[in-house]
């Protein structure tokens, strides 16, 4: 049992919220209880508040940001190829395609070009000259 786990911490946050204890014993007792801080009194607030507005619901809301779960779209190049426009189109494409299987809330998908300066682009390229096929330098890596 994680006890850091929201669908397993709510539960005991709603409990104590019922009895009426504060966020701060709360979040103490929870500590106490696990022998490891596991949770800190202004998340349970930020659960309190949710509880008063009606919202009890036990599992965690999704959260913005970059998902961390690995690597979500891979493609290997054939050794000596070229990519082209096209080529890098494609590549693109099925990038988005795989956000949108992934993530069906998810109406569009924007792609962050990487603006490292020209002279830096210039030395990583050529130390990464002698790369083998398969590293991340000869193939396309979306995290």
């Amino acid at each position: 049992m994680d006890p850091t786990n929201p669908s397993i911490l709510r539960p005991i946050v709603y409990y104590e919220f019922l009895q009426g204890h504060s966020a701060r014993d709360v979040a103490n007792n929870i500590c106490a209880a696990f022998k490891k801080d596991v949770v800190h009194h202004p998340t349970v607030r930020r659960c309190y508040h949710r509880f008063e507005i009606g919202d009890i619901s036990i599992e965690g809301q999704e959260r913005p940001g970059r998902n961390c779960d690995g690597m979500l779209y891979y493609e290997f190049l054939e050794s000596g190829t070229t990519v082209t426009a096209t080529s890098y189109s494609n590549q693109l494409q099925k990038v988005a395609d795989a956000f949108l299987h992934k993530y069906l809330k998810r109406l569009e998908t924007y792609l962050l070009h990487d603006n490292a300066r020209p002279h830096l682009a210039t030395m990583a390229t050529s130390e990464n000259s002698g790369a083998r096929l398969g590293s991340t330098t000869s193939s396309t890596v979306l995290y």
